[in-house]
């Protein structure tokens, strides 16, 4: 995780990883949001109740457990990392740009598949235009897909209509676009070949490719089907080695974590209010 100590100045640490599938990027943290030292505290604020019902996670996130939204593939930041507000009407203009560098500098660093903006405000702080619409923006940073959603802020009536569709409509786009953008850019770009099952294996060879998924579930059932954090799955998974990514780098547990969340594989794991993880029973 970036940011937590990098500038005691901050209101809030980022939460980033490399790889992630989308960072969210706000304009400043919220005097609530300050006080409490979470991200999207107001109890009105719509952020983590739409991520959940946009299915972009799959379980209601608190905002006390902002912190692990990385397990995720999801990373969360602002413009302004300094102030906080009760209001982005009362941001100063130099607050939000001043911040524009060292965030171009973290996406191009860190290279997530989408950067989504929470509000318009944001996206004209960082790019100098506004945007036309909400949704998938014509450029791209360093690679990255662009993307506006509504704000989410209470203060934006729950059923408004933007550009003909409400807040969670967006949010549902964004996880369309999500799934569509590089296939599985934020954990491997292609599905790896299937190994047979007889043929004799070394002890950490890496270049002996298996299905993630495959490597996940021994792993679990030689654990006795105990809960594992996806940190611990994906040091595992590194330390036997019969699973290699096709850039040769190790297993995140962001990038474990998104795997197992995918629809295709949630009858076979499940992840518990602690984003612990394991096979899911019969």
């Amino acid at each position: 995780m970036e940011g937590a100590a990098e500038n005691d100045r901050q209101v809030l640490p980022d939460y980033l990883s490399s790889g992630l599938q989308i960072v969210f990027i706000g304009t400043a943290v919220g005097d609530t949001s300050a006080a409490k030292k979470h991200y999207y505290s107001r109890p009105n604020n719509a952020f983590w109740r739409c991520l959940h019902e946009a299915d972009l996670v799959p379980i209601r996130i608190r905002p006390e457990d902002d912190h692990r939204i990385i397990d995720f593939g999801i990373g969360l930041t602002d413009l302004a990392k300094e102030v906080h507000n009760g209001s982005d009407a009362l941001l100063a203009r130099q607050d939000l740009t001043r911040g524009t560098d060292a965030l171009l500098g973290k996406m191009q660093r860190l290279a997530p598949s989408i950067v989504c903006f929470n509000g318009k405000k944001a996206y004209r702080a960082f790019t100098g235009r506004s945007a036309a619409s909400f949704g998938s923006m014509t450029e791209k940073i360093d690679g990255a897909m662009v993307f506006v959603v509504p704000s989410t802020s209470g203060r934006v009536a729950e059923h408004t209509k933007f550009d003909g569709r409400n807040r969670l409509e967006w949010f549902q786009m964004l996880a369309e676009v999500s799934k569509r953008s590089t296939g599985e850019r934020t954990l491997e770009l292609a599905q790896p070949t299937r190994v047979n099952r007889a043929a004799p294996r070394k002890e950490g060879n890496m270049h002996e490719r298996i299905p993630l998924q495959d490597e996940l579930r021994d792993i679990l059932r030689e654990n006795a089907n105990r809960w594992m954090t996806s940190g611990e799955l994906a040091e595992e998974v590194n330390r036997r080695g019969r699973y290699s990514k096709h850039d040769g780098s190790k297993m995140k547990s962001s990038q474990v974590a998104a795997r197992v969340r995918r629809k295709k594989y949630r009858d076979l794991f499940e992840i518990d209010a602690s984003f612990r993880i394991r096979l899911r029973l019969a």
